[in-house]
């Protein structure tokens, strides 16, 4: 079983751009102080929707932000410029990355990932591309042999993803003010596994799986990283495809053991219409898989999706 582990991180001394839209910009002045903080920042609950995928911010979440100039020069940094957490009834913030400051205004680009735990995986985050990937956890080589048409680095345990981008700021006296909204996810397609026994899950989903013999295989779109890029006004937030088959990792929430998937199905279409939709579920303990399938069902592809299931209702194959 995989938990959600909360994230830890050394953050290095704050530099302070001073500047104004009508003089030259001055050298950045070192700081050991708090960043003060005037945020405003959206739920990600879809109070009109009852199947959302996440309700509220509760306390221990982290948002990490990068702001416009990140990687600039092409320094290949990893850590997020700022990383702020939520206290249960505040956001609270530490200091800048080492030799990073935001300019007086500009844009910045936030990122929620439902582990908190960005850096945990630092032997497998790398630079691509100009590009910096932050890889989920992945399906360990001694499990390896129960994925034989994929490869096992592809099976990832990849939590939540919702980012925002483009985030207009301020900066002034030490306070870092803006207003956070307009959510987006790769991680629409929630599955959630209530009654599971305490283990180590995978689960596979394929639509209109009575077609796979013809060669038409629909899975739902799973990731195994999620990918942070230089850009003109502000970094650029996207995903990294894990595999084409359909499988995640489990990870245990408190409502049960929940998959994530960028998408309910792998096609570019809007809408999943009267569809057989087959749940794979396999105990990674010792490889038994076990099935559970629904049919004429139809999921808007255009809206976030958590569809909760029973354990028992999972028949062996």
């Amino acid at each position: 079983m995989r938990n959600i582990t909360t994230f830890v991180a050394a953050l290095a001394a704050l530099a302070i751009v001073s500047c104004n839209k009508n003089s030259v910009e001055q050298p950045p002045v070192e700081t050991n102080e708090r960043i003060e903080l005037d945020l405003t920042i959206a739920g990600f609950d879809d109070s009109a929707d009852t199947k959302a995928v996440k309700k509220g911010w509760t306390k221990g979440d982290k948002i990490n932000l990068w702001f416009d100039d990140w990687n600039f020069d092409e320094q290949k940094v990893a850590t997020p410029d700022l990383i702020i957490t939520y206290d249960g009834s505040k956001w609270t913030s530490g200091k800048f990355a080492e030799g990073r400051s935001p300019k007086a205004e500009g844009k910045f680009t936030a990122v929620y990932e439902g582990s908190n735990d960005i850096m945990s995986q630092s032997t497998r985050n790398y630079y691509y591309n100009y590009s910096m990937w932050y890889f989920a956890a992945n399906i360990s080589s001694d499990t390896a042999k129960y994925f034989k048409d994929v490869i096992p680095r592809d099976v990832c345990y990849m939590p939540m993803y919702i980012f925002a981008q483009g985030i207009d700021y301020n900066f002034a006296d030490n306070k870092l003010s803006a207003t956070v909204s307009a959510w987006k996810s790769y991680s629409g397609y929630k599955i959630t596994v209530k009654g599971i026994p305490e283990g180590d899950y995978a689960m596979q989903i394929n639509n209109n799986p009575e077609n796979s013999i013809n060669g038409i295989v629909d899975f739902a779109t799973s990731s195994c990283a999620f990918v942070i890029a230089p850009g003109e006004e502000y970094p650029k937030a996207s995903a990294g495809s894990a595999n084409n088959s359909g499988y995640t990792g489990g990870l245990m929430e408190s409502d049960g053991m929940a998959f994530y998937y960028r998408s309910a199905s792998w096609e570019q279409t809007e809408k999943l219409e009267n569809a057989t939709i087959r749940f794979r579920l396999i105990d990674l303990s010792n490889g038994k898989a076990y099935r559970y399938q629904v049919t004429d069902k139809t999921i808007d592809l255009t809206k976030r999706t958590n569809i909760a299931l029973n354990y028992l209702s999972f028949t062996a194959e």
